[in-house]
């Protein structure tokens, strides 16, 4: 008896978030409205309103709202490209901007697959020397190795190995999604964060995307982070979802894949 009670108090016990916003605020300040031409005044904008939210390891979460919503700002405080006005932003218990700014750990274990995916790859570079270039960066295989991983990664996302001899002008809007995939796990991430990853592509193909990177996310145990402004993509992919509105996260929503959908 004694055996189980231990069990079952410890199986209560809840798991650290992997991030954590605590009542976070975000302010900026921007010209006052009818302001004169040599006016300095500004006023407040409430980009982020007391955010809470909690993700944890190895789930995936997509935050859903629509323009001006404030999606961006709450995945710049997230990826500690900004320091909030107000409130704490933890990624493992400490703060995000003291684990950015101590060491590589962060920009490894976090990994960023961009909106404007083609824009975010140097068109003078072949999509091999792409994905190669974060395994020299975090010295994750040696030169030998880089061919042979850089096939993995192309094989991992769907594409052909003699692809890595492509440049990103000859690929697909598809394909070109499925290199910053790539590009983003060869890292070795524990966290993939994907911003509007499969807008603006017809539906196959973002049917498509939206499986492998269902599949990425089970197979490889990442924790997901998928900010769109689709409802529908979001609860085909993700088991929580955040609804943000002004600012704010308003509801949220888990997913159980028997019973279908409940808010918490």
């Amino acid at each position: 008896m004694t055996v189980q009670t231990l069990t079952e108090t410890n199986a209560t016990v809840p798991e650290q978030p992997i991030f954590e916003l605590i009542e976070v605020e975000q302010v900026f300040e921007v010209p006052k409205p009818g302001r004169s031409l040599f006016s300095r005044e500004t006023v407040g904008l409430r980009a982020l309103d007391g955010v809470r939210l909690n993700i944890r390891k190895g789930t995936s979460l997509a935050v859903v709202g629509e323009s001006g919503s404030g999606k961006s700002t709450l995945l710049r405080v997230l990826l500690g490209l900004d320091r909030p006005s107000g409130g704490r932003a933890l990624y493992n218990s400490k703060p995000i901007l003291e684990g950015r700014a101590t060491g590589i750990d962060f920009a490894r274990d976090v990994a960023m697959v961009y909106q404007d995916a083609r824009g975010s790859l140097d068109p003078r570079m072949t999509i091999g020397a792409l994905i190669a270039e974060p395994l020299r960066h975090f010295n994750i295989v040696s030169r030998e190795e880089e061919a042979s991983r850089v096939a993995q990664l192309l094989d991992r996302v769907g594409l052909p190995a003699d692809a890595a001899d492509r440049y990103p002008s000859g690929l697909s809007g598809g394909q070109v999604r499925r290199v910053a995939i790539a590009r983003a796990l060869a890292s070795e991430p524990t966290v993939l964060v994907a911003d509007e990853a499969v807008s603006g592509l017809d539906v196959s193909t973002q049917a498509q995307l939206l499986t492998l990177l269902q599949s990425l996310q089970r197979d490889m145990g990442l924790t997901l982070i998928f900010i769109t402004h689709d409802l529908g993509v979001a609860s085909f992919l993700c088991e929580e979802i955040a609804i943000m509105y002004l600012g704010r996260i308003v509801e949220t929503v888990r997913r159980h894949i028997k019973w279908g959908i409940r808010a918490v």
